[in-house]
């Protein structure tokens, strides 16, 4: 994970809980996470990712529908994101993008999550202004 995924990370769970007007110290105590460590991430002042159950009670704390939970996921490194999509909600063109991204080489996949990237980062910079 880059330091620029890292920071993506960051921003999007401080937007998310500043959206939702709740506070850090809510935060901590409804994610059951350190206010300390979740202000580290929130300033991307962590030194590593957090654990996938560590992303699960943000992602609970924050009321992150399904979408955002797996954005959440995506920008803290854990790939299988994509795959652990619940096929059952996803329409048949859902469906079939996973399915072909699944398909993809290693190398594909990097140039859609570098794109994805990208995206991504340009949603964040423009819903902060």
């Amino acid at each position: 994970m880059t330091s620029a995924d890292t920071a993506q990370l960051g921003q999007f769970i401080r937007e998310r809980r500043i959206a939702k007007g709740i506070t850090l110290k809510q935060f901590s105590t409804g994610s059951g996470l350190g206010f300390t460590q979740l202000q580290k991430i929130e300033t991307n002042k962590s030194t590593g990712v957090p654990y996938k159950k560590s992303l699960a009670r943000i992602s609970k704390a924050l009321f992150l529908n399904k979408i955002e939970s797996q954005k959440l996921y995506y920008l803290a490194g854990y790939e299988e994101a994509l795959e652990s999509v619940e096929m059952i909600a996803l329409n048949s063109v859902e469906r079939e993008l996973i399915d072909e991204y699944r398909q993809l080489s290693a190398g594909q996949q990097r140039t859609v999550k570098g794109v994805v990237s990208t995206v991504l980062q340009m949603e964040l910079d423009e819903s902060s202004n």
